[in-house]
């Protein structure tokens, strides 16, 4: 009897065993996509947080007008491709939020509303492309564990690109134009097209004359040398807030040469002279700048834009022979004596003769000017204090009036009239040679007067 229940409990557990590892098989068989009834293909949702698996055979399965797609395998073998060696990939298997194929070719994560990029409301249709990226990339809570700058859509909406889409032009560089569409990788992927040594062909592709140009420029040169400090397209017109050269003026043709020109780096490390832009702001062309003319020669007047050669190369503009061409894009009829005046000044133009002569000629005017005019004020004031005190000593003084009591005690009265005035009031007129005094009846005096007797 013991031996049956042994047996049986035995028996028990080993069926539990079997049955666990059916179920452990059909759970893997689940997620690799294998099980019999549909092809599974795992793909992340429009939210990157969650990975459900796609049914394709809704899509690609018999009887449908897309490609049919047979059990286990899966379409669009060089997108997904491409998507596995990009930056986004790259991140979902190290656990991080990023986009999937859904969250750029449908809307919400819905698959019905996948259509293909051709159609206008696509997702992934050129004139929706900003939008689509900027969903992910102007969200701050999704960049801000990425590291990447959240302002980028901000920044190509302001751009020349954005602006030329806005006036209809369908062939503006968008999103993927630079980055690429699957395989976007990062700019310090030697692969990238917006790694350093690769953007002036990913920009070429547009702008093939001004990559010509380039290639062959001091800076092109330098690049395809391998050095990594020196300028290409980005350097100059920005990345995404790329601002067309009407509108950038001055700053673009200035300022962003003093980036590199006007430090001592390259100056340590390649013997490019330094303090460029601060002796050309010194200048005639520089001083005539900073009073606000739009129409001052600049750097790329000079050394021109793209097409910039060491004054050595005599395709340079600043070659020797080539001086008066350049200059008279300005002066009509410059000739070799104009061309020989300097542009970038050894010392500031403070400092050289003849503005130190100026300099000397301004103080001694401005020392004139003060004593001419301090000696006019000081002399006006001496006039004014002379003629003040005169007036003070031959003041009129101050006749003391008599009243009636002390006129009568000094017996000067020769005749006493009285009568009433307008007022009323009774007075006294006082008489004594040619003097009249008038006085009230209280025996105030209030006027007198002198009078000649007729």
């Amino acid at each position: 009897m013991k031996r049956r229940a042994s047996i049986a409990i035995a028996l028990f557990f080993l069926l539990l065993f079997v049955c666990s590892l059916c179920v452990s098989t059909q759970r893997a068989d689940a997620q690799a996509g294998q099980t019999p009834e549909a092809a599974q293909a795992p793909q992340p949702s429009a939210s990157p947080a969650t990975k459900p698996n796609w049914n394709c055979v809704e899509c690609h399965g018999p009887g449908k007008t897309l490609p049919y797609l047979p059990p286990g395998q899966i379409v669009h073998n060089d997108a997904h491709q491409g998507y596995g060696l990009g930056h986004h990939a790259r991140a979902l298997r190290g656990g991080r939020k990023a986009a999937a194929c859904l969250d750029c070719h449908a809307t919400n994560g819905d698959m019905k509303t996948m259509l293909p990029a051709s159609d206008p409301k696509s997702t992934v249709n050129r004139a929706n492309i900003a939008i689509t990226c900027g969903k992910c990339h102007g969200d701050p809570a999704v960049m801000q564990q990425s590291g990447i700058d959240k302002r980028l859509l901000t920044a190509y909406r302001s751009s020349a690109h954005a602006h030329a889409w806005a006036r209809g032009n369908t062939r503006a560089a968008v999103c993927t134009d630079c980055h690429g569409s699957h395989d976007v990788r990062p700019a310090s992927d030697p692969a990238s097209p917006i790694f350093k040594f690769n953007i002036a062909r990913t920009c070429g592709a547009c702008h093939q004359t001004e990559a010509a140009d380039f290639g062959a420029s001091v800076h092109g040169a330098s690049i395809a040398r391998g050095n990594s400090q020196s300028a290409t397209c980005t350097d100059c017109h920005g990345i995404h807030n790329i601002t067309a050269p009407s509108e950038a003026g001055m700053s673009l043709r200035t300022n962003t040469c003093a980036r590199c020109h006007e430090g001592v780096r390259l100056t340590q490390e390649f013997g490019v002279a330094a303090g460029r832009v601060s002796s050309y702001r010194e200048s005639y062309h520089g001083l005539a700048s900073k009073l606000g003319s739009d129409v001052v020669a600049d750097c790329a007047s000079c050394h021109g834009v793209h097409n910039i050669l060491p004054s050595t190369d005599p395709r340079s503009m600043i070659h020797q022979s080539n001086l008066t061409q350049t200059c008279g894009q300005c002066h009509p009829g410059a000739s070799e004596n104009f061309a020989r005046g300097k542009v970038h000044l050894d010392v500031p133009a403070s400092q050289d003769a003849g503005s130190t002569g100026t300099r000397w000629v301004r103080w001694i005017y401005l020392t004139l000017i003060t004593l001419t005019i301090g000696g006019m004020l000081a002399h006006n004031a001496l006039v004014w204090r002379r003629k003040a005190a005169q007036k003070l000593r031959h003041e009129r003084r101050t006749i003391p009036r008599l009243t009636a009591t002390s006129a009568r005690s000094t017996g000067c009265f020769l005749r006493v009239s009285s009568h009433s005035s307008s007022a009323g009031s009774r007075s006294s007129i006082l008489t004594r040679g040619s003097h009249i005094f008038q006085a009230q009846a209280n025996g105030r005096v209030v006027s007198s007067t002198a009078s000649q007797r007729s």
